[in-house]
């Protein structure tokens, strides 16, 4: 928890992540959060002609033997945030298949029962006495503070890490933004690419930005149609105010994010 203390110099994923990150637009009329645009319909870039109506994958004298061109009849859009619906796994399901044992379900996690101020029932308190984790997430509906599966707050939480997936079925030509908060440290991947990483394990100024603000990465050069996979790498560093290797209750560590995916239904045009 970046609020002071000594700074760490070590720790599996301590690579001190970009802090910046340029967030796509993912929809129109919405309340822009960390550069990332929430509301209203999604966009799908480079489909919507003038008529309104959406074309997909060329024009029709290139759309195969029939003649007839994809046509964009629906625009999905999936909005989602950090919450129980993420499964724990012990590495990355993309990159190390064989060696990603799944391990449950993320938990809700707060400070203590007052920090954040979003703190849902139910969620498992770090026992941290002080405050934080104070970044506005009004613009990710149902997001929450997470971690790992079936910590308690006095086991030893420098260094420790967590990896949460989930997976996405999208239709043509999709596009995603994805905008997080973390304490200490997160990298974000599609697919097993990485999109941008935020947050330090071992400098305490950039841990302590990167859970007061929400950065914000475009999903879409990663994404696919299909089956996808986003995966949230996060991993707390050693900015206790202890002597020795300090407890959740002393160094407390979570990830909070959200984003939107669109991508568009489609059906055979005319000839």
């Amino acid at each position: 928890f970046a609020t002071g203390g000594e700074f760490a110099t070590g720790g599996e994923f301590a690579t001190g992540g970009a802090l910046g990150g340029s967030g796509g637009s993912a929809g129109g009329g919405g309340s822009l959060v960390g550069g990332a645009s929430f509301g209203g319909a999604a966009g799908v870039s480079g489909l919507v002609g003038e008529g309104g109506a959406a074309a997909v994958g060329g024009s029709a004298g290139d759309a195969g033997a029939s003649g007839a061109a994809a046509v964009c009849t629906e625009v999905r859009r999936i909005e989602f945030g950090s919450n129980a619906d993420w499964t724990v796994y012990s590495a990355d399901p993309v990159l190390e298949p064989s060696g990603a044992a799944r391990l449950g379900q993320a938990e809700l996690v707060c400070l203590n029962a007052n920090a954040p101020a979003n703190c849902p029932a139910g969620a498992s308190l770090m026992g941290y006495s002080g405050d934080g984790w104070a970044v506005s997430l009004s613009g990710l509906p149902g997001a929450f503070w997470i971690w790992a599966c079936g910590f308690a707050p006095g086991d030893a939480a420098d260094f420790r890490s967590v990896v949460l997936a989930r997976q996405f079925t999208l239709g043509a030509d999709p596009t995603g933004t994805f905008s997080i908060s973390a304490d200490d440290y997160a990298q974000v991947r599609v697919n097993g690419t990485t999109i941008g990483t935020i947050g330090s394990t071992s400098n305490v100024s950039a841990a302590s930005h990167a859970q007061n603000v929400l950065t914000a990465f475009d999903l879409t050069p990663a994404l696919v149609q299909g089956d996808n996979t986003i995966v949230v790498v996060g991993q707390n560093g050693d900015f206790g105010s202890c002597s020795g290797v300090c407890s959740y209750q002393d160094n407390p560590a979570g990830v909070v994010f959200g984003g939107v995916i669109a991508y568009c239904e489609t059906t055979q045009g005319e000839p």
